[in-house]
């Protein structure tokens, strides 16, 4: 029987670490899952949670970071936010550019690589 291939969205269902960079100076990383559509992770002192969608070959998705630990330092000036991204997949990674909802100035670049396939 011939595989069927899988859609995008079936592809890009696994662990990523994350590596974040704006125009500001700031830059970090976490974790994220991506599956059915959703995305979930953090950092230490911050959560990612947010949806996505493909256009084509495409990625776009809604992100609202929000901090839970007091003592985290904020980031943008911000302890929560939401941000607007786009990005090209491919096998093993997915470069992401958008920006703060509410603050387009504040433009952020992020690199997902996949780390293991969910179970």
């Amino acid at each position: 029987m011939p595989l069927v291939p899988k859609k995008l969205s079936e592809r890009l269902e696994a662990l990523w670490s994350v590596r974040f960079s704006s125009n500001m100076g700031i830059h970090g990383g976490g974790v994220v899952v991506i599956e059915n559509g959703k995305i979930l992770g953090g950092e230490t002192g911050y959560t990612y949670i947010g949806s996505m969608r493909t256009d084509r070959e495409r990625v776009i998705a809604r992100v609202r970071v929000s901090k839970y630990m007091a003592e985290a330092a904020p980031i943008f000036g911000m302890d929560h936010f939401e941000m607007e991204l786009t990005g090209r997949p491919d096998e093993s990674q997915i470069r992401f550019d958008g920006f703060i909802v509410g603050s387009p100035q504040h433009d952020i670049a992020i690199d997902l690589v996949r780390r293991v396939e969910l179970p």
